[in-house]
């Protein structure tokens, strides 16, 4: 594999080898590859070249590989084993950034499995891959529909996995909504559920979003204490993904309390990680991280150039909520550096999109940035506006830190 490429045909050769026989497999192949023609058509004028040559991004044919795929599939193999397959590509395509081809995916399979031959909890396990997709997207409405319906379903069919999925995801969408106080409720329903399955790699999950919401509230020690318990889990499982997400969130505890050098070596093993498997959307936020803890220390260069990297993958697999996290970054950046007409217009932008996405803690984040800014600028009514937003949200998260440190940028004006 060449440096810095991500080998995203690994992860979709596996998929293959599990569904095709060898001979199937090659017969794919011929499909994918095809020849293109040696000859060149005397039609190719200066004009023809300059136009069939645009550079318009890196080439990817994950997209035509999965079309074909599904098109062979569906004529090889048997209606479970077909359903199967579309839920293994649905979650390669999630890994790979391809949420767009993942939604469509699921979709194919919730209306396939419809019929009675078809178990209803294959379509309640689509339902809730379906519903993590939207609440990337930030999609809330359908990303909550999806879920309930999958979990009135796993419900009926007394499956404790399926309904600890369910309601994992739905505290999970609640803390990004910023209602932590639903989010730890619907978390701590879920732990219970899975409690007694045995499940490592559920309990897990669960684990890493009680530890994010923790290290959101503050408490960094339980934060710590559920992230490094769920990365014992997924290493026994050697789950590389999860893995990487849980690195990523002990580097964001340790960076919120200025633990720069432990927050960076996390950091790092995060991306390490993502790069072998080909999770870009992890690979986005880890980026995003470094560059929070880059301008922290105020190597203002590295910063920018890892959002400016880290806003281009979020804008590729469509991760609205880190985007708006990016010009937040992108902004501090700004206003230290004393560009303050950039500064400005990245802040007022990432507040913007967290309000459409109503992200409050995001949001709340933005504000406050935005009054220290307006401070810095000698505009009081602005600055004081801002902090007093930021305020009145983490007092509904008792967020007795933040709220210190509000308050005595508000006494200082």
């Amino acid at each position: 594999m060449e440096k810095n490429k991500l080998d995203y045909n690994k992860l979709f050769k596996e998929i293959l080898s599990s569904f095709f026989t060898k001979k199937e497999i090659s017969s794919f192949q011929k499909l994918i590859f095809v020849k293109k023609p040696v000859k060149k058509s005397s039609s190719l004028s200066k004009l023809n070249k300059n136009q069939i040559d645009l550079n318009i991004g890196a080439e990817s044919d994950i997209q035509r590989q999965i079309d074909l795929l599904i098109t062979f599939a569906s004529e090889k193999l048997n209606q479970t084993k077909y359903l199967s397959l579309l839920q293994h590509l649905g979650q390669y395509c999630i890994t790979v950034g391809e949420i767009n081809s993942a939604a469509y995916i699921f979709d194919i399979v919730i209306s396939k499995s419809k019929s009675k031959k078809s178990p209803a909890e294959t379509r309640a396990s689509a339902m809730d891959s379906l519903a993590e997709i939207y609440r990337r997207k930030a999609e809330w409405d359908n990303s909550f529909n999806y879920a309930k319906k999958a979990l009135a379903i796993y419900k009926k069919s007394n499956n404790k996995k399926g309904q600890g999925v369910c309601l994992n995801l739905i505290g999970t969408i609640y803390g990004e909504l910023g209602n932590f106080k639903k989010a730890k409720e619907y978390l701590t329903k879920s732990l219970e559920t899975v409690s007694g399955t045995r499940d490592t790699d559920l309990l897990g999950r669960v684990q890493i979003n009680l530890g994010i919401v923790n290290s959101i509230l503050g408490y960094n020690e339980d934060a710590l204490s559920y992230l490094n318990r769920a990365l014992v889990n997924y290493q026994k499982l050697s789950n590389q993904k999860r893995i990487a997400e849980i690195q990523h969130n002990i580097g964001m505890t340790h960076a919120s309390i200025n633990k720069h050098e432990t927050a960076m070596k996390h950091f790092n093993r995060s991306i390490a990680t993502s790069m072998k498997i080909g999770y870009l959307p992890n690979i986005g936020i880890s980026y995003l991280g470094k560059s929070f803890t880059f301008a922290k220390q105020e190597d203002y260069a590295m910063a920018e150039a890892f959002a400016d990297k880290a806003m281009q993958i979020c804008h590729m697999v469509d991760d609205k909520l880190s985007i708006a996290d990016a010009y937040k970054i992108k902004g501090m950046i700004q206003r230290d550096l004393k560009n303050y007409g950039n500064a400005e217009n990245f802040l007022n932008t990432s507040l913007r999109i967290n309000r459409e996405l109503g992200n409050k803690l995001n949001e709340a984040e933005s504000a406050y940035e935005l009054g220290v800014f307006y401070k810095n600028r000698g505009n009081k009514n602005k600055s004081k506006s801002n902090l007093n937003s930021a305020l009145k949200y983490y007092k509904t998260l008792k967020a007795e830190t933040k709220i210190r440190e509000i308050k005595s940028q508000i006494a200082s004006l």
